[in-house]
């Protein structure tokens, strides 16, 4: 919607404009967003919970989030806190 991001309901009424650059679908209450070339976290009333500080992340699943950091992979807990450090080789592209 003119290079916005927005969130539909049902009925394809507007029910939440992030301020960023691309967001994924809600998984465990938070979606994943890009703002610039970062990812982080917003709630379902658009707020900010995990700062745009990842290379990369991925929808929760089980309390835990894939996140990317200078080319490895680790995982973070729902209140952004890193519990797998970023040590393995980056998840490999789906093609």
């Amino acid at each position: 919607m003119d290079g916005q991001v927005v969130f539909i309901d049902a009925r394809g009424q507007t029910i939440l404009r992030p301020r960023c650059d691309w967001a994924g679908e809600f998984s465990e209450g938070l979606a994943p967003i890009r703002i610039g070339t970062k990812f982080g976290m917003i709630d379902k009333v658009g707020a900010i919970v995990i700062g745009a500080a990842f290379d990369r992340v991925y929808s929760f699943s089980e309390g835990l989030a894939h996140i990317e950091q200078e080319g490895k992979s680790g995982f973070m807990n729902r209140v952004g806190k890193i519990v797998i450090e970023p040590r393995f080789a980056k998840r490999p592209s789906r093609r």
